[in-house]
């Protein structure tokens, strides 16, 4: 192995080792953004099913004709109120949650992407490396047979 190729592995390996932990690092990145859309998810499940719940027992209470008191009516419905409150922001962190997570796909898609381009080069300098190397030796061989069928002291 010539000096051009040590160099060249030398350099490209180092590069390929930075994308591959650069990708890794990405992965781990896009499962954790992945974890916690599923997390925010749960939440937003939660706090509706708590609201369905309150409103499916309001509605239960009214067709009974339960006799609540002003106070007690304006209560339940403050405690909706806070709870699509909290709804609302449930949705709204669980949207940044996905966009989060689809910027760390992306990034995952790209690093994947730039170290396959890596990996063509590579394959692509080798080939020519290694077309110099046969070039060069049928050229030693060519000249080496020269050199025995011309007579000596001829040019």
């Amino acid at each position: 192995m010539s000096l051009r190729e040590r160099k060249f592995k030398y350099r490209l390996d180092s590069l390929l080792g930075l994308l591959s932990a650069e990708r890794d690092a990405a992965a781990f990145e896009a499962r954790r953004a992945r974890g916690e859309v599923e997390a925010k998810q749960r939440d937003l499940d939660l706090v509706s099913r708590t609201i369905e719940s309150a409103q499916a027992d309001l509605r239960c209470l009214y067709r009974n004709g339960a006799d609540l008191s002003v106070a007690r009516q304006i209560g339940l419905h403050e405690y909706l109120s806070v709870q699509r409150e909290r709804s609302v922001g449930a949705q709204r962190q669980l949207a940044d949650a996905e966009h989060s997570a689809e910027r760390a796909a992306m990034a995952v898609e790209a690093k994947a992407r730039d170290a396959a381009v890596l990996e063509k080069h590579r394959a692509r300098v080798l080939r020519r490396i290694d077309a110099d190397a046969a070039r060069a030796a049928l050229t030693a061989a060519d000249e080496h047979w020269l050199g025995r069928k011309r007579p000596r002291g001829a040019l």
